[in-house]
């Protein structure tokens, strides 16, 4: 990833230069380098980039944009590897609510894709919210929370943190 930073941040200072810095492409061009940042191990620089990120796309194309809700979300996770989950809760249940309202509640066994990827669940005081919410995602009556399989919540929320 040391190669290319530089590259990422060359693009962004671009796009920024000859488009501008709330058009959409100098956002996503800022959301790779925070992504790019987050994969060196570098939250300090990354998380101000997504928090930008998240800010300029909900005021350029609205809160329930896919773009917007995809800076929400690596938002969120950020907060998660910083263990920060007093920030992260609630822009997962912004999330939750904003794709609910586009497609509806999610049903057993689909891919639950934009549920938070992983949670850093190390002690049981920080379960039981991140627990809690995976409850509320699934609704009860004819859905379920997944048990088995890559969505479920044992596999998520009981792994030790990465």
């Amino acid at each position: 990833m040391g190669k290319a930073l530089p590259l990422y941040e060359e693009t962004l200072a671009k796009r920024k230069a000859k488009l501008g810095h709330d058009h959409p492409d100098s956002l996503h061009s800022m959301n790779d380098l925070a992504y790019a940042y987050r994969a060196a191990g570098q939250l300090a620089k990354a998380l101000p980039l997504y928090e930008e990120t998240l800010t300029k796309r909900k005021a350029r194309l609205g809160p329930d944009y896919p773009d917007t809700l995809d800076s929400m979300n690596n938002l969120a996770i950020v907060y998660l590897d910083d263990k920060q989950l007093a920030k992260a809760m609630p822009l997962f249940n912004e999330l939750l609510a904003a794709r609910r309202k586009q497609f509806g509640p999610p049903i057993r066994g689909s891919p639950a894709s934009w549920l938070p990827s992983r949670l850093n669940c190390s002690t049981p005081s920080s379960i039981a919210k991140p627990k809690s919410w995976f409850a509320n995602a699934w609704p009860s009556g004819k859905r379920a929370i997944p048990t088995t399989g890559p969505h479920s919540i044992p596999r998520r929320c009981w792994a030790p943190p990465c």
